[in-house]
């Protein structure tokens, strides 16, 4: 297959990541089959004409009501704009009445080919739904042994791990220390009345 014989749009419309295009304003220029769908979830018909929405007014107003995932997208709008391509993919749970669907967000700059400029955003949205899903066979599957004292967990092997190797093992988690409230104030009641206050203010 030679290049001239790829057609790029009909690779957009079958891509499941929604894709969309914008310029420099935030208005759709162009988007594919999947983002119509996700449109479909979000209460738009099937034949909703997305061309010309002002899609940076519609995340402008998402971030206004505490919307996360539009408020860090905006805050790196500037530097897309001008080309630095400096926005990390995003990972963001959407509560639907089916449960939570996890999206991951990616933005680009969208460079003319005659001219090299910036002429927009590309915005790709992918449904990641199903890493954050614990698979059938997974160790999360069945009844865990847990210790009834020290709480620790006895895994397939017959070993025993704390809570924290346990999860690092089987969901390659990190983890970072806190202190609970209830913990500082037995550890350390002479810091109980300050978390009283604030807690007060």
């Amino acid at each position: 297959m030679t290049r001239s014989t790829i057609l790029w749009d009909e690779i957009a419309h079958s891509m499941k990541q929604c894709l969309v295009i914008t310029d420099l304003r935030g208005c759709i220029v162009d988007y594919n089959a999947s983002w119509t769908q996700f449109g479909m979830k979000s209460g738009y018909t099937e034949d909703f004409d997305w061309h010309g929405v002002n899609l940076l007014q519609i995340v402008e107003a998402r971030a206004f009501a505490d919307g996360i995932l539009a408020k860090q997208a905006l805050s790196k709008l500037d530097d897309l704009l001008q080309g630095k391509d400096s926005f990390t993919p995003i990972e963001c749970p959407n509560y639907t009445d089916k449960g939570i669907q996890w999206l991951l967000l990616e933005i680009t700059p969208w460079y003319s080919s005659e001219s090299r400029n910036v002429s927009g955003l590309i915005i790709s949205i992918s449904d990641i739904t199903s890493l954050h899903v614990i698979p059938h066979k997974s160790p999360f599957s069945r009844l865990l042994p847990l210790c009834a004292e020290c709480k620790r967990i006895r895994d397939e092997k017959d070993e025993w791990h704390s809570f924290e190797r346990y999860l690092k093992k089987h969901l390659h988690l990190e983890f970072t220390h806190d202190m609970c409230p209830d913990c500082i104030r037995h550890l350390y009641p002479q810091y109980s009345s300050v978390l009283d206050r604030g807690l007060n203010e």
